[in-house]
């Protein structure tokens, strides 16, 4: 799967991705004292969206799986404990 594919199976919502982007705006005028306009703030979100995002959506998934994993281990050990 391409790095473009894989940026259009994360959805964000228009508010969502409105919010990022004055996040966008707000970091660049805190770090570097400078304006930014909707093209710049377009390139730099894309750019996290398709280099950062699948990375940490993957770790997140990660995450989930493990997180399953040590529920249903719990569980087993809780349900074999109920034995006589």
């Amino acid at each position: 799967m391409s790095k473009r594919e894989m940026l259009y199976r994360i959805h964000l919502t228009e508010d969502q991705k409105r919010n990022m982007m004055k996040e966008i705006e707000s970091f660049w005028l805190d770090e570097f004292d400078e304006k930014t306009g909707l093209i710049k703030q377009q390139a730099v979100f894309d750019f996290f969206m398709e280099q950062f995002a699948p990375v940490i959506y993957n770790r997140a998934l990660d995450d989930a799986k493990a997180w399953c994993r040590q529920s249903m281990e719990k569980m087993e050990d809780d349900f074999y404990s109920l034995y006589k």
